[in-house]
């Protein structure tokens, strides 16, 4: 995992940043100082909020291109269900972690955030669970409103015997697992990573991809993105993601007694 995130950083790394504007992009910042990029607050080392204060890979993203760019870029928080409606309305603005299909693609720019998520199965009794056949009959914790409990129930429901039991948010897996209330849980590595819990894979499942989805109407900003990211240097990189995983896991640590007694540790990899 952490070789092809670093084949990825190799692809977007320059010796410096020294980017060039065209006309056109830079009359377009000149007017879209303030422009607005949209995320749900879903509480990961991606993105969170604490204490009023954005923390995570994308808002370090965006304090840079800002810093870079000298633009005055913000990120808004919508419900998940808010955005879907806007973004099929295709109005204005810029939207994290919207998949790229053939079909979006005829109306959005889609630009990579050089960050891969991939969907496991977390668990404690490492005696009793070695291989996927091992849950038959477990109790398996799930989030409805996850894309990866979606995308699991789709593809294992028909093969896997196990014991579905719904929660609402990460904290509520991690506390259940604890205590024994089940055996197991469905989560991605953007919502938590995979040193906390030993893991399963799940072949099935596709590896997903973070980017910025752009409305065709902003093609100045889709190519000034571009050259932002292909400019953007590996060591810049590595730091934004160290320091978001670092102010995670602090965040959960002091909101959720549960974790103080995990042995889990911050890391330093790029990507699980």
């Amino acid at each position: 995992m952490k070789q092809i995130f670093f084949c990825l950083l190799c692809l977007y790394s320059s010796l410096s940043w020294s980017f060039e504007l065209t006309t056109e992009e830079h009359e377009w910042l000149k007017h879209n100082q303030n422009f607005t990029f949209y995320n749900d607050d879903y509480d990961s080392r991606i993105f969170f909020v604490d204490n009023g204060v954005q923390k995570g890979l994308y808002p370090y993203l965006i304090e840079d291109i800002n810093k870079k760019l000298n633009t005055k870029f913000s990120i808004e928080v919508k419900d998940v269900d808010v955005l879907h409606e806007q973004f099929n309305k295709l109005e204005n603005g810029a939207y994290f972690d919207f998949a790229n299909t053939k079909e979006r693609r005829e109306n959005y720019f889609f630009v990579p955030t050089l960050y891969r998520v991939s969907t496991k199965i977390f668990f404690k009794d490492s005696k009793n669970i070695k291989d996927l056949v091992s849950l038959n009959h477990k109790r398996i914790g799930l989030v409805d409103d996850w894309y990866s409990t979606t995308n699991f129930v789709n593809q294992y429901e028909s093969s896997l015997h196990y014991i579905p039991v719904k929660y609402k948010s990460l904290n509520e897996l991690t506390a259940a697992l604890q205590v024994g209330d089940i055996d197991a849980f469905v989560a991605d590595t953007q919502v938590i990573t995979d040193k906390a819990f030993p893991t399963l894979d799940l072949p099935r499942l596709e590896n997903l991809y973070t980017s910025f989805a752009i409305s065709k109407n902003n093609i100045e900003l889709y190519t000034i993105l571009v050259k932002y990211f292909t400019d953007l240097k590996s060591i810049e990189v590595k730091d934004m993601v160290k320091k978001s995983r670092e102010d995670y896991f602090i965040y959960l640590f002091k909101k959720n007694e549960e974790l103080k007694g995990l042995g889990v540790t911050v890391g330093y990899g790029i990507n699980e």
